[in-house]
Formats: structure tokens, C-alpha cells, sequence
């Protein structure tokens, strides 16, 4: 790799771990974090009902009782 492609490619990267750095802030500022532990089979009974991630399955699940709560 020649000194230039060489450059282009650490300011490439560079680039990358900045925007990287800005999505974390974002994220942290904007989302809480929360870590569950599920039985084994969970993650496949999920997909199975044809939700796209888990992720958005437990949001809707919360969000919807949240809502029927009226919190």
C-alpha cells in the first residue's frame, strides 16, 4: 500500500471511530440501558411470532402497558 492510499485510509478510519464516538453520546444523552436475562428458547419463541428484534418486541410490550396504565 502506497504512503497516500495509506493516509486515506487512517483518516478513513479516523472519520469512523469520530462518528462512532457521536452516536455513543447521542445514544447515552437520549436511551436508558437496561440488561434482562431470559430462559433459553425466548429469543427463538420471539422470532418465531414474527417480531423483528427482541428489542422491539420488550419496547412495545412495556410501552403498551405503560399506556393502558395511563403512566
Amino acid at each position: 500500500m502506497d504512503q497516500a492510499t495509506q493516509e486515506k485510509a487512517l483518516a478513513a478510519l479516523e472519520r469512523e471511530k469520530a462518528r462512532y464516538k457521536r452516536q455513543n453520546a447521542w445514544t447515552a444523552a437520549n436511551y436508558e440501558r437496561q440488561s434482562i436475562t431470559l430462559p433459553i428458547g425466548t429469543k427463538d419463541r420471539i422470532k418465531a411470532a414474527g417480531e423483528t428484534s427482541i428489542n422491539a418486541y420488550i419496547n412495545k410490550l412495556i410501552l403498551d402497558d405503560l399506556d393502558r396504565r395511563g403512566v
